[in-house]
């Protein structure tokens, strides 16, 4: 099942978002038609169909459109549109698990991003990238190229690809069999996806939850996703993805003894299989349906089955898949009583599972390195983000501690204002009293003084004069005399 999640979540990887849906290929091939001229419009119409048949398995029309994209972008010298046709070739080799192709073709679109400054395509090359590595087993550089991814996307703010971030990190930790960190990180994508309603990715992270639910052997949940998966594939007319779903769903079903639906299953899966030409797919399918003819006796139908398995399996070079063939081989033969058969497939199973072995132990290694160098990265960014805290909260406190300032000196203002304004009303008052006072005593005063000279004019007419006086004394004297 290990193998499943591997092909499901490289889609998780894409730069561009969007549902197929036939209407909107169709319009997308109108305006292209009726574009005759030769311009960034007709570019990114191109990448637009490119992707579009991409999300339904066609590979070879996607790659087509690519082609036509990048033609164009080297005439017109248009490099984002180059990186972006490029990148989808890209996701085409790696659907395919053609993986050295894939990488060679994801560096040259990161290498043109960089020149022109993508940021978010940087972001989303550096997550494509980190998928191949680990598919390719190699764990330490899959996790760094997916931490860039995360620190990009996180600091651009897009919770789509923050989810595939954390979706892509949730597998790293299933590939340890650190089942608990798998799943946190995966329902925090989940979360996230279903906020921002895209389908798409829903359909991959409930095919991861129900591959990390089956590595716990528990099959009613691992069932439960991976229905899930399938509705929202459907939704999105993913081809590969449904007959991913259909396999899933059948090997589960196997497992609980339900063989008549897990054949439904596994025909669905087969006839999807074959027409987008997943090989890998079919050997998986071929060697589960052995299982089931073999388990009903029909064993001339199971060796057919088993020789399909082991033809496809060499042809797609997986060590995983020749390993499981020649212990499906060998099991028949083993029911058959062709003992020659049974032991000589026993020993190839015995050779392939060693050398994988070999490479576990090696990864085993690496990833203990690599936990420990995420485990330290991760420290570090909890003590650099303590220190922003830090900061945050001080700067915080400065500005609490100016604002009540602020806020005291305004109010101590406004206080001695109102102080300033009563005593002012308080003077203006007194001031008008005393006014009034002064009005007052000068009106009594001016009464007064003109009382006095009015009483002087009476004494003065009513007193006779000294002159008057002298003279009638001196009248006086001479009638004496």
């Amino acid at each position: 099942m290990k193998k499943l999640i591997l092909f499901a979540t490289l889609l998780i990887a894409f730069h561009v978002a969007g549902y197929c849906q036939n209407s909107k290929l169709d319009s997308l091939l109108t305006a292209l038609s009726s574009n005759k001229i030769n311009d960034t419009n007709k570019i990114k119409t191109y990448n637009a169909i490119c992707w579009e048949y991409f999300i339904t398995s066609d590979y070879k029309k996607s790659r087509e459109y690519a082609d036509l994209s990048i033609q164009l972008c080297d005439q017109l010298n248009f490099l984002k549109g180059k990186a972006e046709a490029i990148n989808y070739i890209g996701n085409i080799y790696a659907q395919k698990s053609e993986y050295n192709e894939a990488l060679l073709r994801y560096k040259q679109s990161l290498e043109i991003k960089k020149q022109i400054n993508d940021i978010k395509g940087i972001g989303a090359t550096y997550n494509n990238i980190g998928n191949v590595l680990w598919n390719q087993g190699n764990l330490p550089e899959a996790l760094k190229n997916h931490l860039e991814a995360l620190k990009i996307r996180e600091q651009l703010g897009n919770p789509k690809n923050i989810a595939q971030s954390f979706a892509n990190i949730g597998n790293i930790y299933l590939s340890q069999k650190n089942y608990d960190e798998a799943l946190t990180y995966t329902f925090k994508a989940l979360e996230m996806q279903e906020k921002i309603g895209d389908k798409f990715s829903l359909g991959i992270t409930h095919n991861n939850l129900g591959t990390i639910y089956e590595s716990q052997k528990n099959h009613t949940k691992s069932l439960e996703h991976h229905l899930l998966s399938k509705k929202y594939r459907e939704e999105v007319g993913d081809k590969y993805g449904i007959a991913l779903s259909y396999f899933n769903i059948a090997y589960i079903q196997i497992r609980q003894g339900e063989n008549t639906l897990a054949e439904e299953n596994l025909m669905k899966s087969l006839t999807i299989s074959e027409e987008i030409e997943d090989i890998q797919n079919i050997c998986r399918i071929f060697i589960q349906l052995t299982v089931i003819e073999a388990s009903k006796g029909n064993y001339q139908k199971a060796k057919s089955y088993q020789q399909k398995a082991y033809d496809f399996a060499l042809k797609t070079n997986s060590k995983e898949l020749i390993r499981d063939t020649y212990w499906s081989i060998s099991n028949l033969a083993l029911l058959t009583k062709d003992w020659k058969t049974a032991h000589i497939n026993y020993k190839n199973y015995i050779i392939y599972r060693d050398s994988i072995a070999n490479e576990e132990s090696n990864k085993t290694i690496v990833q203990q390195q690599m936990q420990y160098e995420f485990d330290k990265k991760e420290a570090l960014a909890k003590t650099e983000q303590a220190k922003k805290d830090e900061i945050a909260t001080k700067e915080k406190q400065k500005q609490q501690i100016v604002l009540y300032s602020t806020s005291g000196g305004l109010l101590l203002v406004i206080i001695l204002a109102a102080l300033i304004f009563k005593n002012l009303q308080t003077n203006k008052k007194k001031n008008k009293i005393i006014s009034h006072q002064k009005q007052l005593v000068e009106e009594k005063q001016k009464e007064i003084i003109d009382s006095i000279h009015y009483a002087k004019r009476i004494q003065h007419s009513l007193l006779p004069t000294e002159k008057y006086i002298e003279k009638s004394l001196n009248r006086l004297k001479n009638d004496i005399n």
